[in-house]
């Protein structure tokens, strides 16, 4: 009886133990076809952004979503195996998805970025205030991205040449024509390219939108137009982000141009509030 016993106990063993070995075979083969490339024949290029702060479950899952790699938790299990996981770099980076994840993890963690993402705000002043900076600054927005303070200044004293500036008093500054978006830009870019290249997508929206004929038609030249706009966008700086709605926006917009129409004064705190920055 006790042998009979043994003999099943041995018997049911036997199957956990093949269960298992099978188990751990096909995760193996598993875990292997996911860190495979996802296409070895494919040339296409995805731009992808490593934000501060971004874990690498979170970068996993961003490949994922861009089918740079086959799965994200397959990924995840290797960094951590390999003792990458905490050495992934920020910044903007082209991969593909014929490459494998050795060499997709190299890139990304090499701190060498193939673009460096620029975000200007809409409304925002060109330099730094002289106390209470909110790092919305275009100024700012250069020095974080690299840029010294002499590349700056000459980017702001710089001639561009766009449809835009039609109508634009000489000693005006570029308040108004740094576009509020982000730009990806090569490393070997200088300040004064990329001003160039927001002033140029200010020019498509200008464009798109008809915004020269519509700001005629309110009796407002399209330098005046775009003063205005910008004094807008400041009012409503949280626009879009959690803060004021876009409702508020064109609420303040319907406000400023009746003021207008009456030939009264604007009325504007951040006026008021850019002259003090600018004198001190």
């Amino acid at each position: 009886m006790k042998i009979r016993k043994q003999r099943i106990w041995l018997l049911v063993l036997s199957i956990v133990v093949a269960i298992a070995g099978i188990g751990a075979l096909g995760a193996t083969v598993w875990y292997k076809q996911m860190l495979s490339p996802v296409d070895v024949t494919s040339q296409q290029t995805f731009r992808i952004n490593i934000k501060e702060g971004m874990g690498s479950s979170d970068i996993a899952k961003t490949l994922e979503d861009n089918k740079v790699i086959k799965n994200s938790l397959a990924f995840s299990i290797y960094t951590r195996i390999h003792n990458s996981a905490s050495k992934f770099k920020a910044g903007v980076y082209s991969v593909k998805a014929s490459q494998s994840v050795d060499e997709i993890i190299n890139h990304l963690t090499s701190g060498k970025t193939d673009e460096i993402a620029i975000t200007f705000y809409p409304g925002s002043t060109l330099n730094k205030k002289m106390k209470n900076s909110d790092g919305r600054e275009v100024e700012s927005v250069l020095l974080k991205a690299g840029f010294s303070d002499d590349q700056i200044k000459k980017a702001f004293t710089a001639k561009y040449n766009s449809p835009v500036f039609v109508g634009r008093p000489e000693n005006a500054g570029l308040e108004g024509y740094i576009y509020g978006e982000t730009f990806y830009i090569s490393p070997d870019e200088t300040a004064e390219q990329v001003l160039q290249r927001s002033i140029d997508h200010l020019e498509k929206i200008v464009k798109k939108y008809n915004l020269e004929e519509k700001f005629k038609a309110r009796g407002l030249t399209l330098y005046q137009g775009i003063t205005l706009a910008s004094i807008i966008q400041r009012e409503s700086i949280g626009c879009g982000s959690g803060g004021e709605t876009c409702e508020d926006q064109r609420k303040i917009a319907s406000v400023f141009y009746n003021r207008l129409k009456a030939n009264m004064p604007l009325g504007s705190d951040v006026t008021y509030q850019y002259i003090a920055d600018k004198t001190g």
